[in-house]
């Protein structure tokens, strides 16, 4: 049998997106997307999945790649595997979107082998060592100031946009976290929020500040009238994605020549708190819903700019010889 090589492609989204099967006749494919509990976690798996077709099996559709590829043996799809590793860094993706792409073959491939639909693993095909948060201070408070000030609080969407963007920085919720909420989810008697958090299926609290209860009671009283569950809608009454969460985010940051996205004002929102706070990095876990307390310390180290410290002071070293 011949291996059909993957190809030095650099595909273009809507390339990827084009070839996504929306058929449920697609055995494999549809049976392990259904196992995956968030439907943005589908979408990622089906690009990098789509990816990986396209570039091995161009000529193929997907569920004959995704046959052809799974009826490998061992060492084939190993070196095919490995190859199509290569071809990611040489395209010069990041280490992130790398780690993704693979990780999502591997999950399909773990899955086709525990129902006995490929005899090979890909346990010895690792991802790439990645730094996340390399620069986690974000924006000022002032420059995040200035932002909410270009929102016009006496419509209907500024009023929406303002509770969204306070929501960001009070809580530093996720743009994800945001999206999922539904109406019945704000308790304003208890000044209580009950999120979905990042990769979890149960509900759990968080406290809101007397402004964020504000703001958001504001916006219900004027939300446009929906059939939606959603707490936040636009103005079709559809719930909101993650998309229009940065575009929020952006329209208003433009104005005032700041680059921002939401997740950077998370960023600014816990390193803001852990200035105010002088480091009280347990509480910040408890603001950001970090697992692990080594990524609050990268942002603690970057809040006082070690690195940057450090090398003055060898370069001072060599300046006062």
């Amino acid at each position: 049998m011949q291996i059909p090589i993957p190809q030095l492609v650099r595909l273009e989204r809507e390339e990827i997106s084009s070839i996504i099967p929306n058929s449920h006749d697609l055995g494999i494919w549809q049976d392990f997307l259904s196992l995956q509990i968030k439907e943005t976690t589908q979408r990622a798996y089906s690009k990098s999945l789509a990816d990986f077709c396209l570039k091995v099996y161009p000529a193929f559709s997907i569920s004959d790649a995704l046959q052809s590829f799974l009826s490998l043996s061992q060492s084939e799809a190993l070196h095919q595997v490995l190859t199509y590793r290569k071809i990611l860094i040489d395209l010069k993706l990041s280490s992130a979107t790398i780690n993704q792409r693979l990780s999502a073959l591997k999950s399909l491939v773990d899955y086709a082998r525990k129902r006995g639909l490929c005899s090979f693993t890909l346990i010895d095909v690792k991802g790439l060592r990645s730094q996340k948060y390399r620069d986690t201070r974000g924006r000022t408070v002032d420059e995040y100031r200035s932002v909410l000030a270009e929102i016009d609080r006496s419509t209907v969407l500024g009023k929406r946009d303002y509770a969204i963007c306070r929501l960001l920085w009070d809580n530093a919720l996720r743009r994800g976290e945001i999206v999922s909420l539904d109406r019945s989810n704000f308790l304003p008697q208890e000044s209580r929020l009950m999120i979905l958090g990042k990769g979890t299926l149960e509900l759990h609290s968080i406290d809101l500040n007397p402004a964020v209860v504000t703001a958001i009671n504001d916006y219900l009283l004027v939300k446009p009238s929906s059939e939606n569950s959603a707490l936040f809608v636009s103005n079709n009454g559809n719930r909101l994605d993650g998309k229009d969460i940065a575009r929020i985010v952006k329209k208003y940051a433009e104005p005032v020549g700041i680059d921002l996205s939401p997740h950077r004002v998370r960023h600014s929102a816990i390193t803001a708190y852990l200035d105010v706070s002088e480091g009280n990095v347990r509480a910040a876990q408890s603001l950001s819903r970090h697992q692990n307390l080594s990524t609050l310390m990268i942002y603690d180290d970057n809040r006082h700019q070690l690195q940057g410290k450090a090398t003055k002071d060898l370069g001072d070293l060599l300046n006062n010889s």
